[in-house]
């Protein structure tokens, strides 16, 4: 969670936001990572790319715009 966090500040600072995004979207899509380990500043823009770009609602919690239910 730290090396993700730190990686986070990094790009945060060249401007790679959307580059994290995608980066934990694939990894909660290919069963690496559970959503709820996405950090929270990314969480929402995860959850789109999710439901919006692979289609797959059942993997973000309802309060992201998905259709999992709370665990």
């Amino acid at each position: 969670k730290l090396l993700a966090n730190l990686a986070l500040v990094i790009l945060n600072l060249i401007g790679g936001n959307e580059m994290m995004a995608m980066l934990f979207a694939c990894r909660v899509v290919e069963g690496r990572t559970e959503f709820d380990a996405v950090p929270a500043k990314l969480k929402q823009q995860v959850a789109d790319i999710i439901v919006k770009d692979f289609g797959l609602p059942e993997l973000v919690p309802v309060e992201y715009g998905g259709t999992r239910a709370a665990a």
